[in-house]
C-alpha cells in the first residue's frame, strides 16, 4: 500500500511540475523511448527472474503493493494468548506480512500433537522460516537488481534519437525541428530514470523491509510454540511475548478475561 501511497504522490508532484512549466503531458511521450525503455527493461529483468514459482513472485509483489504493512505484531501475540488459553488450538491463517507466523504457529502446535521434540521443532520451524526468507528475499534482489536496467535502455533510446537528431542535421533540418528531435532524444533518459527510481528500486526495498518484519513475526510464532511446549503459565506466556511489542502495543489480556 506504501508503494501505491508513493506512486499517487510522485504523480501529484509531477503534475505540478508539469503544470508550472506550462507543459501537456503529451510533450514527454515518444514511441521509441516507451518501446525501448518498457520492453528492453521487461526482456531484460525476465532474462534474470529467481528459480521460483512465477505465482510466488507475483505474489510477493502483490502484498508489497497492496498490503498494509504497519506492524501487526500485537495481533499475532494477542492470537497466540487467546490459542494458548484453549490449550493449543489452531488459529486462522492470514495474508499478507503476517502468514508466515501463523503458519509457523500452526505447524509448530501440530508437530507437537505428532510427539517430536523440542528441540527438533524448533529446528524444522526455523528452518522454515530461512527458507521462507530466502525465497522473499531473492524476489527483492531481483527488483533491486533490475532496477539498473530501465536507465540503460533509457540512455539507448537517447542514443537513438541523438542519432536521428544530427541525420536531421546534415539533411538541413531547421532550428524548430532540431530541438524537437533533441527534446525527443532526452525524454527516453527520463523514462529510464522515472522506470527505476519509482517503480524498481521502491518495491525492492519495500519487500526487503516487509521480509524483515515477516522474520520478526515468525520468530514470535516460534516463541509461542516453545512456550506451548513448555506449559508456561499465562502471565509467562504474556511477559515473554510483550517484549516482541513496542511499550504502547504491549498486552494485558490476562486482565481482559477473567
Amino acid at each position: 500500500m506504501k508503494i501505491l501511497i508513493g506512486f499517487f504522490a510522485f504523480s501529484v508532484g509531477f503534475y505540478l511540475a508539469l503544470w508550472h512549466l506550462d507543459q501537456g503531458l503529451m510533450n514527454f511521450y515518444d514511441f521509441v523511448a516507451v518501446v525501448l525503455v518498457i520492453v528492453g527493461s521487461f526482456a531484460a529483468s525476465y532474462m534474470t527472474l529467481p528459480a521460483l514459482p512465477f505465482k510466488k513472485v507475483l505474489k510477493t509483489i502483490k502484498n508489497a503493493l497492496l498490503q498494509d504493512t504497519t506492524s501487526k505484531r500485537d495481533i499475532l501475540a494477542r492470537d497466540m494468548i487467546e490459542s494458548l488459553k484453549n490449550s493449543g488450538s489452531v488459529i486462522e491463517t492470514k495474508t499478507g506480512v503476517l502468514s508466515l507466523s501463523y503458519g509457523i504457529y500452526n505447524d509448530g502446535l501440530e508437530m507437537i500433537d505428532l510427539g517430536f521434540s523440542k528441540d527438533k521443532i524448533k529446528e524444522l520451524l526455523e528452518k522454515r522460516v530461512r527458507q521462507s526468507a530466502s525465497d522473499t528475499m531473492k524476489v527483492s534482489q531481483w527488483l533491486r537488481s533490475a532496477a539498473k536496467y530501465p536507465p540503460a535502455f533509457g540512455l539507448m533510446a537517447t542514443v537513438m534519437g541523438m542519432v536521428h537528431l544530427m541525420r536531421g542535421l546534415s539533411n538541413g533540418a531547421g532550428s524548430e525541428e532540431t530541438g524537437v528531435r533533441m527534446a525527443v532524444a532526452l525524454i527516453a533518459t527520463f523514462y529510464g530514470i522515472l522506470v527505476s527510481n519509482v517503480l524498481f528500486s521502491p518495491l525492492g526495498e519495500r519487500i526487503k523491509e516487509e521480509l524483515q518484519e515477516a522474520v520478526t513475526l515468525a520468530e514470535l510464532a516460534i516463541e509461542g510454540v516453545m512456550l506451548k511446549i513448555d506449559r508456561s503459565n499465562m502471565l509467562v506466556v504474556q511477559e515473554e511475548l510483550n517484549s516482541y511489542l513496542d511499550e504502547s502495543s504491549r498486552l494485558n489480556v490476562l486482565s481482559e478475561v477473567a
